[in-house]
């Protein structure tokens, strides 16, 4: 009788190796940027530096109903590198991946506060005076909006309304 095993994956951060819980670890290889985590009968194959898909990129702009322009602007990516990333699906590069999760832990954020998807949607497609009449969304493709953006969020968060 095989025990039962158990697998738990926790802490991908860009600047950070993924913490790993496995109970009965047999072998642990690093190969090719990668963490290969094996027993007598599985083999897990985990991505040691965050590497996206744009099905991801995908999936939450149809969420959010944001057009092809919007995830370019978003992903600083001309309309040729987006056709390649839709057509081919490969994984995004590390600066782009690195917006794209930008954009998701201020979406998180967003969303943690709104507690409505909709809400979260609508506020950040709506021009705000503290971003000189941008949109969240807009702001977002820079690092220093992002901050902005940020900012805004946790000033609402706790009632601080300047």
């Amino acid at each position: 009788m095989q025990p039962n095993i158990n697998y738990s994956f926790v802490g991908f951060r860009p600047s950070t190796q993924p913490t790993i819980s496995i109970n009965r670890i047999i072998r642990v290889n690093w190969s090719n940027d990668s963490i290969i985590v094996s027993n007598e009968s599985k083999k897990v194959k985990l991505m040691a530096h965050n590497q996206l898909e744009y099905k991801s990129v995908k999936n939450i702009s149809e969420r959010l109903c944001l057009n092809r322009a919007d995830i370019r602007h978003l992903l600083g990516i001309s309309e040729s590198t987006q056709f390649r990333y839709e057509k081919n699906n490969p994984i995004l590069k590390p600066s782009i991946a690195d917006r794209f999760e930008r954009f998701q832990r201020i979406l998180n954020q967003a969303f943690e506060l709104f507690e409505d998807e909709t809400e979260t949607q609508r506020w950040l497609s709506t021009p705000k005076q503290a971003l000189d009449g941008k949109t969240p969304l807009q702001a977002l493709a820079t690092d220093a909006g992002a901050k902005k953006v940020e900012q805004i969020l946790y000033r609402a968060e706790y009632g601080i309304f300047a």
